[in-house]
């Protein structure tokens, strides 16, 4: 049986060309329940509450994961050298990059077929197998040439062959994760996750005590990633079997080819400021640029990087383009209400935290890269949800294009920037790259069904407007008191430890400024606390006061 064609829309989206057609088509489709039917209703309220579920494990688990890979580095940052972490970053961008098995997208192209994982699972699992050793194999057979090209340590060699193995075992895990997110096992995905991550970081610290230099951070991760895999065979009970299953390979290549070319173009954004470093300056400068990187992207990857992975099937149950394109609208509101004034709070505290733990010496150059790179985090909100979007719409040939182009203006910014800058200009040059690529993928989305691309642009802009300029305010007003307490007390300690607990007073600015700016924003994140938060935790503890329980609407 021929398959459908998936980069062709479900429904023919009506066209505009203002932007204000555009806004009040998705706050039609966000605020007009009334109009729905009772079972279009019954529908959407029971998605929302596996949506509104799912997120708050994936929340749970990117809080918990990143707060331990925060601590974890905070440590390691004590034992480690900034060379054993230009080795990480070097091997990790090499090893990413450089398994096939990595870009086929299994986990993308299983999440939208809930329906039908039994018809597919098998291929995708062999088919990612054969990519995965192929790779595998290439990058045995390369890594000397590689390591006496980008290794200026002599264990670079060692941590890339270890490293070429975790990749392995990490690229053959995707379809099994490609099938617990569309069974929307987030809680299992949760604990898993978690428990990897701490034992992870444990064995780490362990192995850096201990002397093991760059192998501290490798080898766990390639030992733990054995563990989560047959985690997820076991919970899945997916075996692969034999027999090929030549007819079903073509319609995974076509639909994961492009994917898999947006996969790459989204790796190499990843990996190659990494890349580019350690081609023309040293480890020592790539691991300042890496340790200030980890820290800056924390806040924004605790709220927007793991809810692609809730989305991405969440709109493929739902069928409605109407239905569909306000989920993203509101996702993307709420989200900008959240990050920036964290993303603000984080550059405040960036370089008194970091000087706090280390002293103003040993990363002195990371905490200039990081305070930037944080700043330039604020506008890395709407990406994530617009990539969930274009995948589940089926238009992939849309998504890969548009991103392969960004990956070659990424890829020609950082060599133009490291070849002839340093790793100050890098960060700069990242920092503006990210807020202009992700509004404009958010633009894109919008895009999709119908009306300009300026208008959509236009409709993004205004959209982060009222929160980047209200955390900015905030950010501002707090600084300049960090500078008076920073020329008033004389205890370095203390000076910073003031400074630290200052950007705690940031929301006290913004909350006040949303609700002067945009009181329907703020009306519509308080609804939502109250519904997704408030209501859940009532509608649990009437029962138990003999209460008949309400619904929430």
């Amino acid at each position: 049986m021929s398959q459908p064609d998936r980069d062709a829309p479900a429904d023919k989206p009506q066209t505009s060309d203002s932007s204000a057609s555009i806004e009040s088509t998705v706050a039609d489709s966000v605020l007009d329940g009334k109009a729905a039917s009772v079972s279009s209703a019954a529908a959407d309220s029971g998605m929302g509450q596996r949506v509104a579920s799912g997120f708050a494990w994936v929340f749970l688990n990117t809080v918990a994961t990143k707060v331990i890979t925060l601590l974890s580095q905070l440590v390691l940052g004590w034992l480690l050298l900034d060379s054993h972490f230009g080795v990480v970053a070097s091997v990790t961008a090499i090893c990413t990059l450089a398994n096939p098995g990595n870009l086929l997208s299994t986990t993308s192209f299983l999440s939208r077929r809930p329906r039908e994982l039994h018809l597919w699972i098998n291929a995708c699992l062999w088919l990612t197998l054969l990519l995965s050793s192929f790779g595998l194999i290439l990058t045995l057979a390369a890594s000397p040439l590689l390591a006496g090209r980008f290794g200026e340590s002599d264990q670079f060699l060692g941590c890339l062959l270890i490293g070429i193995l975790g990749n392995f075992v990490q690229s053959i895990t995707a379809p099994y994760s490609g099938v617990l997110n569309s069974r929307m096992a987030f809680g299992f995905l949760t604990r898993v996750g978690v428990s990897i991550f701490l034992a992870q970081a444990v064995i780490s610290i362990v192995l850096a005590k201990l002397g093991f230099g760059a192998y501290s951070i490798i080898i766990p991760t390639t030992l733990l990633g054995v563990v989560r895999l047959c985690l997820y065979v076991g919970k899945t009970g997916v075996r692969p079997k034999w027999g090929f299953e030549l007819s079903r390979i073509r319609p995974i290549v076509v639909e994961s080819g492009w994917i898999s070319a947006g996969t790459f173009a989204y790796l190499v954004i990843a990996q190659s400021n990494y890349l580019g470093l350690s081609w023309f300056q040293s480890e020592q400068v790539t691991g300042q640029y890496f340790f200030g990187y980890t820290l800056a992207v924390q806040a924004v990857f605790m709220l927007s990087a793991g809810l692609s992975a809730v989305l991405m099937p969440a709109f493929a149950h739902v069928e409605s383009i109407e239905r569909r394109r306000g989920m993203f609208a509101s996702c993307c509101r709420q989200l900008l209400l959240l990050t920036p004034i964290l993303c603000v709070m984080q550059t405040l505290a960036f370089a008194p935290f970091v000087r706090l733990c280390f002293g103003a010496e040993k990363w002195s150059l990371a905490i200039t890269l990081g305070v930037i790179l944080s700043a330039g985090t604020m506008f890395r909100v709407v990406s994530f949800p617009s990539q969930a979007l274009f995948v589940a719409e089926g238009r992939v040939r849309l998504y890969a294009i548009w991103m392969l182009s960004w990956a070659a203006v990424f890829v020609t910014v950082v060599l133009l920037a490291s070849g002839l800058g340093s790793a100050l200009t890098v960060a700069i040059a990242v920092m503006v790259f990210f807020a202009i690529f992700d509004p404009m993928t958010g633009a894109m989305a919008f895009r999709l069904h119908g009306g300009s691309l300026w208008a959509a642009a236009w409709m993004v802009v205004k959209m982060h407007a009222v929160p980047v300029l209200a955390a900015v305010v905030s950010g501002l007003v707090v600084w300049l008191l960090q500078q008076q307490v920073a020329g008033l007390v004389q205890s370095d300690r203390l000076g910073w430890g003031l400074q630290l607990i200052m950007p705690l007073a940031a929301p006290v600015i913004y909350i006040p400024l949303i609700w002067l700016l945009s009181r329907q924003d703020f009306r519509e994140a308080k609804d939502t606390v109250q519904r997704l938060v408030i209501g859940r935790i009532m509608a649990k503890v009437r029962p138990r006061v003999g209460e008949s329980p309400r619904v929430v609407s």
